[in-house]
């Protein structure tokens, strides 16, 4: 087999996201360790870390899909280059879900015919954060769309052990977000597929255990900011720091430091074109309205936002409005674009620079804001 450029260079990529207790550098590498899992609960900074990583894989010129629990946490990433869609409402989830099941598929499929094989399938990342929530809130909402012959339970529930058992031959590559470890994604053949493990502040030992295979890993860790215990590749426990990443929402235009490490993680063009889901429609027959049942929504299909333009009307473009901003208070701006600045969002403590890698390299704030 002749190895493509783009297939050698996911076999090789390393993604940082922190130092151990040693000063080295971790990273996670999917080729190797195709799903990621992180746990922390609110301010911990398990959002912080996940920043990161979509940061850092976007600049590798790969598409992300994000599936956001709690509906506000990846607002500021919608227009981020190679983000190709953040789903924030639970039907948006069920669609997504559905459409990644579809996808794994499919390419098995081709590689079942002898149409493709495994090394011509460009990578994609889906990144979910506060799955148990998803799987709370599709448990309550699936009662209200279930139609006749569907299942006692949403099928999506079903779907992500599954989907991460066979996605990682198809470079399909999850990293999931909870607030603490859980037996449903944590036990057998699920958490050996999750093989890239960080746990954000102290665990418990039944967390521990769950995580780790240790009643003792991460049960001690300092209450600093951004402090973790992570398994890595070789099955090694490490007590590690996850670097600072900011969020372009909630990024002020004047912390230089943080507005300075976007800019070194913004890829210099987008790659792979922004999507919309297609929201069902009711129907009518007769004098009767039907809404839509769980299978439309399932079958959502996934087009580019070119294509419709109506679904885009919410998108804000966070990003180049903070960059905006920040030139306007340096001077660098173009009168042109004063037109398009808004109100600075919260502002953070200002945090300095970390010449230790390239991204998403700073210090956490002082007061552990996240």
């Amino acid at each position: 087999m002749v190895e493509t450029v783009d297939h050698r260079a996911w076999r090789q990529v390393r993604i940082p996201w922190g130092v151990d207790e040693n000063g080295d550098i971790l990273y996670w590498r999917p080729a190797l360790e195709p799903h990621m899992v992180v746990t922390g609960t609110t301010g911990g900074g398990k959002t912080v870390l996940l920043d990161g990583i979509i940061l850092e894989i976007c600049a590798n010129d790969w598409p992300c899909i994000l599936i956001d629990g709690k509906g506000t946490e990846f607002l500021g990433f919608a227009t981020w280059p190679n983000v190709q869609l953040v789903a924030t409402e639970t039907w948006e989830h069920v669609a997504v879900l559905h459409h990644i099941r579809r996808l794994v598929e499919e390419r098995r499929q081709m590689v079942k015919r002898g149409h493709k094989q495994e090394a011509d399938f460009s990578p994609l990342f889906l990144i979910i954060d506060e799955y148990a929530d998803i799987r709370d809130e599709v448990t309550r909402w699936y009662t209200t769309v279930k139609g006749r012959g569907d299942p006692a339970k949403a099928p999506m529930l079903l779907m992500l052990a599954s989907i991460a058992r066979i996605a990682r031959s198809f470079k399909i590559h999850i990293v999931l977000g909870l607030q603490r470890p859980d037996v449903e994604f944590l036990t057998g053949e699920m958490r050996d597929n999750m093989r890239a493990r960080v746990a954000m502040g102290k665990l418990s030992p039944d967390g521990s255990k769950m995580m780790f295979d240790s009643y003792s890993a991460g049960v001690a860790v300092p209450q600093i900011a951004g402090r973790s215990t992570c398994m890595d590749g070789h099955n090694r426990i490490r007590e590690a720091q996850v670097w600072w990443t900011p969020d372009p929402r909630r990024v002020a235009p004047d912390n230089a430091s943080d507005v300075d490490i976007l800019r070194g993680l913004l890829p210099q063009h987008s790659s792979h074109e922004r999507l919309v889901i297609i929201p069902p429609r009711q129907k009518s027959t007769g004098e009767e309205v039907v809404q839509p049942t769980y299978q439309d929504y399932a079958h959502a299909a996934l087009v580019p936002a070119r294509e419709r333009r109506d679904l885009e009307d919410h998108v804000v473009d966070y990003h180049r409005r903070l960059f905006l901003q920040a030139d306007h208070l340096r001077g660098e701006h173009d009168p042109q674009d004063s037109a398009v600045l808004i109100e600075a969002s919260t502002a953070h403590h200002a945090a300095e620079p970390d010449d230790s890698s390239p991204a998403a390299a700073a210090s956490w704030p002082d007061d552990g804001m996240l």
